[in-house]
């Protein structure tokens, strides 16, 4: 998701990995923080002056045996997320 999307998300939203086409793993936002400040983007390869990061917990079942991934909360980039349904 890009920088104008970003700034509408709430916690609540549904989202999925932007780089993963047609994948059922969602994640749900819990929180949002606004950084300010050059940094290389993830998964862009190049250089941004802002970014939001996001904080997600997996849902569901993991997709394999060794994935830890369902109900673990991490914070990622903006850019490493599309939204899928938008909080209520």
């Amino acid at each position: 998701m890009n920088i104008k999307e970003a700034r509408k998300i709430k916690p609540g939203a549904l989202v999925r990995f932007s780089w993963l086409p047609g994948s059922k793993r969602y994640a749900i936002i819990l929180d949002k923080r606004h950084i300010v400040g050059l940094h290389r983007a993830r998964n862009l390869g190049s250089m941004k002056e802002e970014r939001y990061e996001l904080l997600i917990s997996w849902l569901g079942k993991p997709v394999h045996a060794y994935d830890p991934s369902a109900g673990v909360t991490k914070w990622v980039q903006n850019w490493e997320m599309m939204v899928i349904s938008h909080a209520k």
